[in-house]
């Protein structure tokens, strides 16, 4: 795989990653354990921010040279919960090549309280120019401050129109599921020599029943490939893409798109957890 390709994978992940999560009430203030009443990042989260990074970065990559630390995603807005990341960017001189082999070894979802601390590496600032919010770390100062929102958003809504892809993950994994044992089964009953069935008729079972197989992973492939593509769509200023009953985007934030919030839906229920689980365990 080409180093873009994988770079570009990993941007994607990261803008999924950062975005405020609409579906999260709007607060009066800052989260407090990250932040002081005057919108400063607090003394002791800041050092543990630095002091992992720092101490990984001596044992594993000493000759990184970080040029900025910004802190953005959802921590950084009025709209998050008790367990958000804390997302850190670090940009870097480090190369395309180097950032590819470096980016998994990130020493990710160590815990502050309730916090998992989140690293990015980047070698551009295209992440935190595309952010709406974004703190300084290293200068302890705003770059681009927080809006609050009064926006209601239509959780019901977007809930029900998510359920229509809900159901048919839901129902394509409990197939393969159920698919599954029935090839355990069928080798077992080939593997034992002890069947009514004859042997062609168990191996003709089993190459329909791989089949159902393949088939049901390639849809659970395709439906995550369609969900993420129905996001994007709500990203892209085009009159032909799908419109929607009820909208509450607002100031040209795409995020607040209901193409959005369908996608929020699904993270928040965990689906992409298990079509990515599928799709790992093909690999």
């Amino acid at each position: 795989m080409k180093i873009d390709i994988i770079l570009d994978k990993l941007a994607n992940e990261l803008q999924g990653n950062l975005k405020e999560n609409v579906l999260d009430y709007p607060r009066k203030s800052l989260n407090t354990a990250v932040f002081s009443s005057d919108g400063i990042i607090r003394s002791n989260v800041k050092e543990e921010i630095m002091s992992r990074f720092n101490e990984w970065k001596e044992k594993n990559w000493p000759d990184i040279k970080i040029k900025n630390w910004y802190l953005l995603g959802s921590i950084t807005t009025y709209q998050y919960d008790s367990t958000s990341d804390i997302d850190v960017n670090i940009i870097t001189d480090e190369s395309k090549e180097d950032i590819s082999k470096i980016w998994k070894q990130l020493p990710n979802g160590n815990m502050y309280k309730k916090h998992p601390i989140n690293f990015y590496l980047s070698y551009n600032t295209d992440d935190v120019d595309r952010s709406k919010t974004l703190y300084d770390i290293e200068k302890d100062k705003w770059i681009k401050k927080p809006v609050k929102s009064d926006i209601a958003i239509p959780t019901k809504y977007s809930m029900e129109i998510a359920r229509f892809f809900m159901d048919a993950i839901d129902l394509r994994l409990g197939e393969l599921d159920r698919d599954r044992r029935e090839l355990s089964r069928l080798k077992e009953l080939f593997n034992s020599k002890d069947s009514f069935m004859q042997e062609d008729e168990i191996k003709e079972e089993l190459d329909r029943i791989r089949m159902e197989i393949k088939a049901d992973i390639d849809s659970i492939r395709l439906a995550h490939y369609i969900v993420k593509g129905f996001r994007k769509e709500g990203f892209i200023d085009d009159d032909k893409k799908f419109q929607f009953s009820i909208n509450v985007l607002s100031d040209n934030d795409s995020n607040k798109s209901m193409n959005n919030l369908i996608y929020k839906e699904l993270e928040r229920f965990g689906y992409f957890d298990k079509m990515d689980k599928v799709e790992n365990e093909t690999n």
